[in-house]
């Protein structure tokens, strides 16, 4: 059965192109507006995205700023699969910033 979990995980990886590190990171997601926020936990992470836990099953927007406050880190995002309360998301650039770059942002100190 564990043959079975590793050889999933390694298909999880090859898929998304960045291996990925588990973390228990708290975290706020905010729509853009930043009128509303949703707590969660960052369960892994890489330089492209993270798979989020929320406190009770929610719609988050298709697109929200993430902030973790003890890495002192803010990504923007889109989501890009949900089961219930766990999300997987794409770090994508600030939107502010736009139009002067292009590609996804660099994860700077995180995911150390």
């Amino acid at each position: 059965m564990a043959h079975l979990s590793r050889a999933l995980d390694y298909q999880a990886e090859e898929r998304r192109g960045s291996l990925r590190i588990r973390t228990l990171l708290a975290a706020v997601a905010h729509d853009e507006g930043s009128t509303n926020a949703w707590n969660c936990v960052v369960r892994n992470v890489s330089v492209t995205g993270a798979r989020l836990e929320l406190e009770r099953p929610l719609t988050l927007p298709a697109q929200f700023r993430l902030d973790v406050p003890s890495k002192n880190m803010r990504r923007f995002a889109v989501v890009v699969w949900r089961n219930a309360a766990v999300v997987g998301i794409k770090f994508r650039a600030d939107p502010a910033k736009s139009s002067r770059t292009s590609g996804t942002p660099q994860a700077s100190h995180w995911p150390n």
